[in-house]
């Protein structure tokens, strides 16, 4: 009769050595880091994105409801991480200080002139131990003083 603990390790050991055919390795990348300041800097002010490969692909949409909410803006320099769909890309993280609210943090994977996915920063991406660079400041627009004067006629 076959002890149990035997068979249960037979299934582990076929269940890993199934797991390690299907693993592929992708060399990591040796391009020069993009210019994320120009990037990050066209996609806040509304640009448009040159033509790339990657026509196709949305990037991060419309990740701020109003750009000119963000405050004083800082960026950190890019890294080469790897992303669970895009491969390797390169990490920059964007900090923002809205107005009476406390600072957020946005990681931002950038890649071939664009920004291929954004999202809210999580622990793992390291963006609150990182460095920053102050990008700019937005600011919602001055009121017209005239608007005001004509409105109180």
């Amino acid at each position: 009769m076959r002890n149990p603990l035997q068979g249960m390790a037979c299934a582990i050991a076929t269940l890993m050595l199934a797991g390690c055919g299907s693993v592929m390795t992708v060399e990591r990348p040796q391009d020069p880091p993009p210019d994320a300041k120009a990037i990050v800097l066209r996609y806040l002010r509304g640009e448009p994105f040159p033509q790339t490969q990657l026509a196709g692909n949305p990037g991060p949409g419309r990740l701020f409801g109003d750009v000119q909410k963000l405050g004083v803006v800082e960026l950190s320099s890019p890294s080469l991480v790897q992303h669970p769909a895009l491969g390797w890309t390169w990490l920059t993280c964007l900090r923002t200080h809205p107005a009476g609210e406390p600072a957020s943090d946005y990681a931002l994977f950038v890649g071939n002139d664009v920004i291929r996915d954004a999202r809210l920063s999580v622990a793992v991406d390291g963006c609150a131990t990182r460095s920053y660079e102050v990008l700019g400041q937005f600011k919602p627009p001055a009121k017209n003083k005239n608007k005001t004067d004509k409105n109180k006629k």
